[in-house]
């Protein structure tokens, strides 16, 4: 869980987590849209899962909503006015995918580094497709 975030000018920004994640939901997503990584921070075990674009578990599809680009000043306008439940029911109409479950993203492979002190004991490629 991320406890902080300290950000000074012209300084680095720092994120601290006090725990390793324990669900796929809570590692730290990295990537350039491209490629793409899910670190789970454990300092002894670390597992990060990999993934790249051209790996998926169908064939590509457009999933974009086309109505989404015209529905967005809209939904932002409720944002503004506060109307936050009316701009999240609009934003599931108008700007989520209506095949969302048509091209499913499949996991490129699992890389698992386990440390002893400071040193890298062992890197182990679990999988890659």
């Amino acid at each position: 869980m991320c406890t902080g975030m300290t950000v000074q000018s012209q300084q680095k920004a720092i994120l601290w987590y006090d725990s390793p994640a324990q669900h796929w939901e809570e590692a730290l997503p990295l990537g350039n849209g491209r490629l793409g990584a899910m670190v789970y921070g454990d300092p002894v075990n670390e597992e990060i899962q990999l993934n790249e674009e051209t790996v998926s578990a169908g064939s590509p599809y457009k999933n974009y909503n086309s109505e989404a680009k015209e529905a967005l000043p809209a939904i932002r306008k409720l944002i503004f006015d506060g109307n936050y439940a009316e701009a999240q029911l609009m934003a599931g109409e108008k700007i989520l995918s209506k095949m969302a479950l048509e091209c499913l993203i499949k996991q490129s492979g699992v890389c698992v580094c386990i440390f002893k002190g400071r040193r890298t004991i062992r890197i182990i490629v679990v999988s890659w497709i």
